[in-house]
C-alpha cells in the first residue's frame, strides 16, 4: 500500500477531529447565546477561528497528497472524489477506514452548517428584539419628559401629602 494512502487517511483523520472540535464548540456557542451569556462567546469564537485556520492547513496538504496518489495510482485527477479514489485496489487495505472518515467528515460539516445556521437565526432574533425595544424607548422618551409635569402654568399635586 502506498505511503500517500496512509498519509491521507492520517489527514483526513486529522480534519475529522478538527472539525469535531469545531462541532462542539457550537454548541457551547449556541448554548451561551440562548441563555443571553453573549459576552462569554469571544473566547469560543477564537478558539473556532484557530481551529478553521488548521481545517484550511490541512486542506492545502491533503490536496497536494491527493496529487501525489492521483500521480501514483495512474488516475485523472478531474473531478476525483474519495469515494471514487476509495474504489481503486490499491487502496483495499484501507478502504474501510477512508469510507468511515469520509462519512464522518460530511456528517461534521453538515452538523457545522445547521449549528451556524441557528446561531445566525438566534443572533437576527436577538437583533430584531433589541431594535424593537430600543423603538419602544424611543417613541417614550420623545413623547412624554420629566420636566414635562413641572412646566410653567401647570398644577404640581405632591404624592407625599
Amino acid at each position: 500500500m502506498s505511503e500517500e494512502a496512509i498519509r491521507l487517511l492520517n489527514l483526513l483523520q486529522e480534519t475529522l477531529r478538527y472539525e469535531q472540535s469545531i462541532v462542539e464548540l457550537l454548541k457551547r456557542h449556541r448554548g451561551l447565546l440562548v441563555e443571553a451569556k453573549d459576552f462569554a462567546t469571544q473566547p469560543i469564537l477564537e478558539e473556532i477561528s484557530a481551529l478553521c485556520a488548521k481545517v484550511v492547513d490541512s486542506e492545502t496538504r491533503r490536496q497536494g497528497v491527493m496529487n501525489n496518489l492521483v500521480a501514483e495510482l495512474g488516475l485523472s485527477s478531474a473531478d476525483l472524489t474519495i469515494r471514487e479514489l476509495i474504489r481503486h485496489p490499491s487502496l483495499s487495505p484501507i478502504r474501510e477506514e477512508l469510507d468511515s472518515v469520509s462519512r464522518a467528515l460530511r456528517a461534521a460539516m453538515a452538523e457545522i452548517v445547521r449549528l451556524r445556521d441557528d446561531i445566525h437565526a438566534l443572533a437576527s432574533q436577538a437583533k430584531t428584539y433589541s431594535d424593537l425595544v430600543m423603538s419602544a424607548l424611543r417613541d417614550v422618551s420623545s413623547k412624554t419628559s420629566y420636566g414635562s409635569s413641572m412646566a410653567q402654568g401647570s398644577r404640581f399635586i405632591s404624592v407625599r401629602t
